[in-house]
Parts: structure tokens; C-alpha cells; sequence
């Protein structure tokens, strides 16, 4: 697992399908925001205890089972997280800024 710099951040601008913020789009006990690049197929999670990181090859159905969920957490960990093959991941300094934000 690797760490993403900001401005290696800043270099590689993310286009961002879709982005909830857990302040104002849902709550969540462990997930404080969460983005999607639909082009990519990354999911970018920044977690309440400060942790942002960067998971390759979600699909857009995974990402829409997240989103639907009601609860976030368990999703995450049971789908996505205990899958470290299928979705590899790596730490990143910062959340990532996004093109749009739905659900404020």
C-alpha cells in the first residue's frame, strides 16, 4: 500500500462521477465522505478516524450497492474491504476534490 502525495493529488485531477458527502448525504458511524470515478473505477473513502483511501476496479453496480445501502460501514467491509485482490487499495494524504457533489 502506497501513499498518494498532495500534489501528486493535485497533478492527476480526479473526474469524479459522483461524490456524497457524509455531512449532508447520509450518515455513517465509520465513513465521513465518499467518491466514485465512474471512468476509472475508483472508489475514494475518507473515513472518521482520518484515513482517505483509494480502492481500484469498483464497478459502477458495486459503487450504487454502497451508495443504497443503509449501512455504509458494513457494505464497505463486507463488499469491498475484505476483497484486497479484487479491490486494491492505497493510503492517500487527502480526500480528493471532485467535479460535482450531489446530496447537499
Amino acid at each position: 500500500m502506497e501513499t498518494i502525495s498532495k500534489e501528486t493529488l493535485q497533478s492527476e485531477p480526479i473526474n469524479a462521477a459522483f461524490a456524497i458527502t457524509g455531512s449532508a448525504g447520509f450518515k455513517s458511524s465509520n465513513i465521513e465522505q465518499m467518491a466514485y470515478d465512474d471512468k476509472l473505477q475508483k472508489l475514494y473513502i475518507e473515513f472518521k478516524s482520518g484515513g482517505v483511501y483509494e480502492y481500484n476496479n469498483v464497478n459502477k453496480s458495486v459503487w450504487q450497492g454502497l451508495k443504497r445501502a443503509e449501512s455504509k460501514g458494513h457494505y464497505f467491509y463486507v463488499n469491498i474491504r475484505n476483497y484486497p485482490n479484487v479491490y486494491p487499495y492505497r493510503k492517500l494524504s487527502e480526500f480528493p476534490k471532485t467535479d460535482r457533489t450531489f446530496y447537499q
